[in-house]
């Protein structure tokens, strides 16, 4: 799954029949351009080999916000949990986005039919002349069996009970699909997504230590910005992709949450239980997850 900030190149506009909420005069202007132009895109998550490939837009928001003239500013826009409603147009967008053929079972799943709250997602919304167009969003799934250090950073083991140190039991928030339209990535929209969802996560899984995501390997961008808000490449999955027919390896990114703020940290850091702290993963934690993971490789070897 390939899910990050796919690059959409709006040329021109697609024809579509929303044009209700349109005053006649625009609509009938833009009616004399549409018969000459055609909203075409090209997406970064998309193979190479694809490029070659004119994808038609699906959703009607790039044609609504060059028929309204619509200026995009962060502070329009506002975040709320997906709804039923909002699946056709998610099913839309991520075709756009992705070149995975995510289907309406699976935004059932992830927005109806939550499993007692293990999957969570986020909606970036902005009112076009009082009606209401989804930009962006993310889903997520919370994981917490058999982990692996395939998906945790070694280093987080520091930060965790004895039995984490081991990379078996951690709650881990996992990214399944994540994007946003292309009129809103020059804004700063993707990062803002992220940083909102990162708080409702903190807010309602507390004991959740970070959050991964897979990046096919040739999406450039996706892993820069992703290197950008504060995630590591701890692992690299061989053929993790199978994309049209051809395979490709996958990228897991990493990012630990950071629960406290700097004063908490500063006075942790500072206290004798912090001191101590830190003397006992020097020289018992730090020994014996290097033991456990070396006796682990041996294993498997």
């Amino acid at each position: 799954m390939d899910e990050e900030l796919t690059k959409i190149n709006n040329n021109n506009t697609n024809n579509n029949n929303d044009n209700d909420h349109l005053d006649n005069n625009e609509v009938s202007n833009n009616n004399k351009s549409k018969s000459k132009k055609k909203t075409k895109l090209y997406s970064d998550a998309f193979p190479k080999i694809e490029k070659k490939v004119k994808i038609t837009q699906l959703s009607n928001i790039h044609d609504i916000i060059i028929k309204t003239n619509f200026q995009f500013n962060i502070n329009d826009i506002y975040f709320r949990e997906l709804k039923l409603e909002d699946i056709n147009e998610l099913i839309l967008l991520h075709k756009e986005w992705l070149p995975i053929n995510y289907d309406e079972n699976f935004f059932k799943r992830s927005i109806v039919d939550k499993r007692d709250r293990e999957i969570y997602n986020l909606g970036a919304c902005v009112k076009i002349r009082d009606i209401e167009y989804i930009v962006g969003s993310i889903l997520c799934e919370i994981k917490k069996e058999n982990i692996g250090r395939d998906y945790a950073p070694f280093e987080l083991c520091s930060k965790t009970c004895f039995e984490s140190c081991f990379c078996r039991t951690l709650e881990l928030c996992y990214i399944m699909t994540i994007g946003v339209i292309d009129e809103c990535r020059r804004i700063g929209l993707a990062s803002k997504l992220l940083n909102e969802f990162n708080k409702l996560i903190l807010s309602q899984r507390p004991r959740c230590k970070g959050i991964f995501l897979h990046v096919i390997d040739y999406n450039q961008v996706a892993t820069k910005f992703y290197h950008k808000n504060g995630f590591k490449e701890v692992n690299v999955i061989k053929n993790y992709y199978t994309i049209m027919d051809e395979i490709y390896d996958g990228r897991v990114l990493f990012k630990t949450f950071d629960k406290s703020s700097e004063n908490d940290d500063s006075n942790s850091n500072n206290s004798s239980g912090g001191i101590l702290y830190k003397i006992i993963n020097a020289v018992i934690i730090t020994p014996l997850k290097f033991i456990f993971c070396c006796s682990n490789k041996r294993k498997t070897n």
